[in-house]
């Protein structure tokens, strides 16, 4: 009884931030069609314009951090159920290939290699702490920099340079909304990519394991229950 008083507000707590993320999320959408149609259509002067589009990166940046404070709230609320094998690796470089522009633009030496990653977990859970683990190496990296991603028997790695950091910095980036020596408002990212891949990873029944690279930047890795089966090569009917 006195734990199910304690877990009480913790859940109430996880209802309201699932409930106002989504709640918030049709102003938004309206905000933004009602800015994009007419900048489209050339109806705003010319010295409007500016002030337009920065309302609309404003508004764009707070539909993606709704977005993953709703997931968030979903992956602390439900714990999904096993689901097929999925294979980490794959997950990561879709990822990899879905942020190839960002990438390209910091002109980053990526590289994908090792043995397939079989876990037995839920698939779309799953493709937002690999997506996240990505994304952040790719945002936080340096220009002409080395992603590198592998597996082994152990579970998916994700290396990146960057500055150097020390264990304590990098215990404190799995909170919300914190970038090592930058303010929770600089840089484009919501400063929740590495909690939400900490809680999908904690929700799935694994662990996301930080440690600062020699040299500078991060080396993040993934455990997640794994699969023992051998993966079926055959389509699924």
């Amino acid at each position: 009884g006195m734990l199910d008083r304690l877990s009480a507000p913790f859940d109430r707590q996880e209802r309201f931030v699932a409930d106002a993320s989504h709640e918030l999320r049709t102003p938004l959408t309206t905000t933004r069609t009602a800015l994009e149609i007419p900048l489209a259509q050339g109806r705003f002067p010319a010295e409007v314009e500016p002030d337009v589009r920065r309302a609309l990166a404003a508004n764009e940046r707070s539909e993606a951090l709704i977005a993953t404070l709703l997931a968030l709230a979903r992956a602390t609320r439900s714990p999904a159920e096993p689901a097929d094998s999925v294979d980490l690796l794959d997950l990561a470089r879709r990822a990899l290939a879905e942020r190839e522009r960002e990438a390209a633009a910091l002109s980053l030496r990526a590289e994908v290699l090792g043995a397939p990653v079989l876990a037995r977990v839920d698939a779309v859970l799953a493709s937002i702490a690999v997506g996240n683990l990505v994304e952040n190496a790719i945002r936080h990296n340096v220009e002409r920099g080395r992603l590198r991603i592998s597996g082994d028997e152990e579970g998916l790695l994700v290396e990146n340079d960057g500055r150097e950091m020390t264990e304590a910095e990098v215990s404190h980036l799995v909170e919300p909304f914190h970038r090592g020596d930058r303010t929770r408002l600089a840089g484009t990212g919501t400063g929740l990519g590495l909690t939400l891949a900490d809680a999908v990873a904690t929700a799935l029944g694994g662990r996301l394991l930080l440690a600062p690279r020699p040299g500078g930047g991060l080396t993040a890795r993934l455990l997640l229950p794994r699969d023992p089966r051998p993966r079926d090569p055959r389509p699924r009917a």
